[in-house]
């Protein structure tokens, strides 16, 4: 396996919490503002989701390899 498919496994993993609406092509705008609070906009509208990081330390996991992700694109 090579690092490029580890590295997405990895990214994949700790978006897991919320791919159900990365995926969902009528959110414009997923926002995150801690482990419990996670809100999406559709069609303008600000909604709160149901969907939670179990942990403090799962969300911070989590925006540390979405960090790296961006470093690694080409531009960033």
């Amino acid at each position: 396996m090579i690092a490029s498919d580890v590295f997405q496994q990895s990214l994949a993993y700790f978006l897991r919490p919320v791919e159900d609406l990365l995926a969902d092509a009528a959110v414009s705008e997923v926002m995150i503002n801690g482990p419990e609070t996670v809100y999406v906009e559709r069609g303008g509208t600000l909604v709160r989701t149901p969907n939670r990081f179990d942990s403090p330390e799962d969300l911070l996991a989590c925006a540390r390899s979405v960090s790296r992700h961006a470093k690694t694109r080409p531009g960033c």
